[in-house]
């Protein structure tokens, strides 16, 4: 069956490629890993879907195999979506985090200096901004 080896294509191609996939040049890197682990996902799961068709091709000792292997496969790759996913929520949320905490610095600079802050800093508007 074709079907096998377009899943050992996808492997290989998966394990030389899942440190440094390749993405497009206008999708944001991590975007870009998603989006190539849903490429590969779609390459295996659309011929998946016409086999699913035909019940009595899939009773053959060669499909069982061809089917623990691409339930692996299919596994690995939305196992690295999801691993990529959260990352990314991760960075968000600690990115969120320092912008709203540096706000709050700002904003409690000025209600404790209001009075005080041409004295302090002259007209220099960003004498206060967080910088990190």
């Amino acid at each position: 069956m074709y079907f096998g080896r377009d899943i050992e294509t996808i492997q290989k191609i998966y394990q030389r490629h899942r440190n440094e996939p390749p993405i497009a040049w206008d999708l944001p890197p991590i975007a870009g890993k998603i989006a190539w682990a849903r490429q590969m996902y779609r390459r295996i799961q659309e011929p998946m879907e016409m086999f699913q068709k035909y019940p009595t091709i899939l009773q053959t000792p060669e499909a069982k195999k061809i089917i623990k292997n691409y339930n692996k496969l299919a596994k690995v790759l939305l196992e690295f979506e999801v691993l990529y996913h959260q990352a990314w929520m991760q960075q968000v949320e600690l990115s969120t985090y320092m912008i709203l905490s540096c706000n709050f610095v700002k904003l409690n600079l000025f209600s404790l200096l209001s009075s005080n802050a041409t004295d302090l800093f002259g007209n220099n508007e960003n004498a206060l901004n967080c910088v990190w």
